[in-house]
């Protein structure tokens, strides 16, 4: 609502009209999602306490390589419960861990080609430090469980190890591309 307040100097009234708007939202939360293609940026909610805020986006670079050719894109294929589960896991023992007031982890199913991000990481704490903190550690901790599967002009091969050793999803897709594996086991 708003509020008038009446000020007079010497001779003169003055009437200030000022607005309360609550800004603030002072419980400490995590908000996961998968988002279907490219990721992007969100607003963070408003905390008082925030004095440290920190977003990080991944992006898909571009890449060549000799026996493979050029980059296009990155794709990611999960199953959604579990993937959910996994990103709202590593939210919730960072925000534990480092005491933080907000994390927020949006993560890429699909393609996602160079030049968009794939990933955003919002944290905001009390202080700068433990923003950092978290934001590297949550990073590290998703690069652990995510497999892109890498689309050049004429090749389609994972990050690292084969999806027979990560406990992948099988098969390939119609273009002859394996599929990628969101979450290992």
């Amino acid at each position: 609502g708003n509020r008038r307040h009446c000020i007079h100097s010497s001779d003169q009234w003055w009437i200030v009209l000022a607005w309360v708007i609550p800004m603030s939202t002072e419980d400490k939360s995590v908000d996961v999602s998968l988002v279907n293609g490219p990721v992007n940026y969100e607003e963070p909610p408003f905390y008082r306490q925030g004095g440290g805020e920190n977003a990080f986006l991944g992006r898909t670079r571009h890449e060549e390589s000799a026996s493979h050719g050029i980059l296009k894109l990155l794709r990611y294929e999960a199953k959604e419960s579990m993937a959910t589960k996994m990103l709202q896991q590593i939210a919730q023992e960072a925000m534990d861990r480092h005491q933080l007031l907000f994390v927020r982890i949006r993560h890429s199913v699909g393609e996602v080609p160079v030049g968009d991000a794939s990933v955003l990481v919002q944290v905001i704490g009390i202080h700068r430090k433990e923003t950092f903190e978290a934001t590297a550690e949550i990073m590290d901790r998703l690069k652990k469980k995510v497999i892109p599967n890498r689309v050049g002009k004429s090749y389609s091969i994972p990050l690292s190890g084969s999806y027979m050793e990560a406990g992948g999803l099988g098969g390939k897709t119609g273009s002859g591309h394996a599929l990628l594996l969101l979450i290992l086991p």
